[in-house]
This record gives structure tokens, sequence and C-alpha cells, in this order.
């Protein structure tokens, strides 16, 4: 019973974080565009990378466990 507890702790705990991080993106766009003299290329970069990192994170994801399951 420890364990799920634990687990379920670390799920809100990552949950919340994904939340605080989705609240700043705005600002974060905001500031982006503005500090670039009104260009929207890092704000494009920025988003690219953050679905580079989504695709990896479901990648790797999708491996760990396909290998938990037949192991």
């Amino acid at each position: 019973m420890r364990c799920a507890v634990e687990q379920r702790t670390a799920v809100e705990g990552r949950f919340q974080t994904a939340g605080l991080a989705g609240t700043l993106a705005p600002a974060a766009t905001t500031w982006l565009f503005t500090s670039a003299g009104n260009s929207w290329t890092p704000v494009a970069l920025a988003f690219a990378g953050m679905a580079l990192l989504s695709a990896v994170c479901l990648v790797a994801q999708g491996r760990r466990e396909s290998r938990g399951a037949s192991g």
C-alpha cells in the first residue's frame, strides 16, 4: 500500500508542476516576443523545442512500458 501512496504523490507533484508551467507559458511567450524585437521566430523555436521534448518523452515512456510488460 505504501508504494501506491508514494506513486500517487509523485504523479500529483508532476501534475502540479505541469499546471504551473502552463500558467507561465503566456508570460514567457510575451517576453520572448518582445525581447526579440516583435519577432515570432524565438516563440516558434521554443514551441518546437517543447514539442520535440514531448515526443522524446512519449517514445521513452513507450519503450519503458513495453519492456516492463515483457519482463
